[in-house]
């Protein structure tokens, strides 16, 4: 006859075992710690105003970080160094600002490993006097600002007494100076979305990415008849790209000017027209939801951008900004605003575009009517529209260009 244990009897006989898997547990039953997960540099972008730098550095994640300030050793020939020391990042020194740096205020970038789960990254600096390390949101990144030491005034040289001359008759003939050198232009242009971003989609399926690509190849066409105009596209096909990497594109190829192309788009199908768009605060709320559309945030998160734009001083951008959109938009309108096709003027305005930010050119985003709107849709995907389009804005881009609007 088998033995029944009562559940207070097998308790007691199970205790032992108990303690002794306590005391001596089985290493293949401890649950294993996870490794860290490494973070990941995807990108960095420099920003620059007159006394101001601001570096951002574009991450999968914030790994462990600290930072600290040297003091130039004249002893050794080593400058102010700033320097940034990460834990559990996997470095990629091609994603690294390396190069353009601003040389007021940072001579080198150097990077190395530190030890085995740290990587140091030392900026040798040469203006540069205060510094700020900061994390920010959507999208990741870690933001380094580095205040520039002002140049000291130079005293105005003393200049001579005027001393009395022969008057000079005026029968004598002036020679005429000689005419300016035509100037030749950098002109980057941006179409707006490519690849898996689609952008806007119109009732029949139209999509943004396409009209933008045909347009800007439209216009890159017409611009280069010029003669000297040199263009350079941030995307010729149908790919994706960073919103960030396309003004430091435009950065790197010192550029002039900088024109991104889109189309418009709106829940309410009647919206329509065309409308320029240049970088900067503004309190229109239809303005911030776009933003916030061309930007993947949030209309709430639009506004932490307005800080870098405060803080970077672009007023002198921001002028030439809107002198270019306003022509652009005035041009167009002359062309696709007539009786026959009747296209509503929405004007120029101002937003918060990430696209825009960081761009050391006067730069504008043009949104190419509403492709959410049934009859504008049959205007974009019109070959003679988009034509009469691109006459328009290379009318407006021209007109800035002359010497006396810049």
């Amino acid at each position: 006859m088998m033995k029944i244990f009562t559940s207070k009897k097998l308790l007691l006989a199970l205790c032992p075992l108990l303690l002794f898997l306590l005391a001596f547990p089985y290493s293949g039953l401890a649950k294993k710690k996870k490794p860290a997960r490494k973070a990941k540099i995807t990108e960095s972008r420099v920003l620059e105003s007159e006394n101001h730098i601001r570096i951002l550095f574009y991450l999968n994640n914030i790994p462990e970080y600290s930072h600290g300030f040297i003091p130039a050793d004249i002893d050794k020939n080593l400058p102010d160094r700033l320097y940034i020391d990460f834990r559990h990042l996997l470095l990629n020194p091609a994603t690294l600002p390396t190069k353009n740096l601003p040389e007021k205020a940072i001579k080198k970038l150097r990077y190395g490993q530190k030890s085995k789960d740290e990587v140091r990254l030392v900026f040798d600096l040469t203006g540069a006097y205060n510094y700020k390390v900061s994390k920010l949101a959507k999208p990741t990144r870690l933001a380094i600002d580095l205040e520039i030491k002002p140049k000291p005034a130079i005293a105005a040289e003393e200049k001579p007494a005027l001393q009395e001359v022969e008057p000079v008759s005026s029968e004598l003939m002036v020679t005429p100076p000689p005419e300016p050198e035509e100037q030749n232009y950098i002109i980057v242009l941006d179409p707006g979305h490519g690849g898996d971003d689609t952008g806007a989609v119109g009732p029949t399926g139209l999509q943004e990415k396409n009209v933008a690509l045909d347009l800007t190849l439209l216009l890159a066409e017409e611009l280069k008849n010029d003669g000297n105009i040199t263009i350079y596209l941030t995307r010729d096909k149908d790919k994706e790209l960073e919103l960030a990497a396309r003004s430091t594109f435009a950065n790197n190829q010192k550029a002039d000017l900088f024109i991104s192309l889109h189309s418009n788009a709106s829940t309410e199908r009647a919206l329509s027209g065309f409308s320029t768009y240049y970088l900067n605060n503004t309190d229109d709320r239809f303005s911030q939801r776009l933003a916030a559309q061309e930007n993947s945030v949030s209309s709430e998160e639009v506004t932490p951008l307005e800080h870098v734009l405060n803080d970077l001083k672009m007023n002198q951008i921001t002028a030439s900004s809107q002198k270019l959109a306003e022509l652009v938009q005035s041009k167009t309108m002359d062309i696709i605003g007539s009786n026959e096709l009747g296209v509503k003027d929405q004007g120029v305005k101002s937003a918060l575009f990430y696209v825009l930010l960081g761009a050391r050119m006067p730069a504008i985003l043009i949104e190419c009517n509403f492709i959410s709107n049934p009859h504008e849709e049959q205007l974009l995907a019109s070959p003679e529209y988009r034509e009469k389009l691109i006459a328009g804005i290379a009318a407006g881009i021209r007109e800035y260009l002359k010497p006396a609007q810049k």
